[in-house]
């Protein structure tokens, strides 16, 4: 089976660039919807209802993955859904 980590965070509009700076992942990469890279949402896990949502990934070292899911601007926050998992 594989493993997988899951993080869902708010963070607010303005820290968003930064935030996708730090990570292994071109922002111009997302495109719209999960296709599936976030999993099924789960009590407080729900990237199907975020609106707006866009989604990328990246490989990692050790046959691993990053997923990131960003909703769209909802009161000045966007909420991120990260997974990583392996194969």
């Amino acid at each position: 089976m594989d493993d997988r980590i899951g993080v869902k965070i708010e963070i607010p509009q303005d820290d968003w660039p930064r935030f996708i700076a730090s990570t292994p992942i071109d922002a111009d990469a997302f495109d719209p919807g999960a296709r599936g890279m976030l999993g099924q949402d789960h009590g407080f896990w729900d990237p199907h209802q975020a609106p707006g949502l866009r989604t990328a990934q990246a490989p990692l070292p050790g046959a691993r993955y990053l997923n990131i899911g960003v909703s769209a601007p909802t009161n000045g926050f966007v909420v991120v859904y990260i997974v990583n998992h392996g194969t």
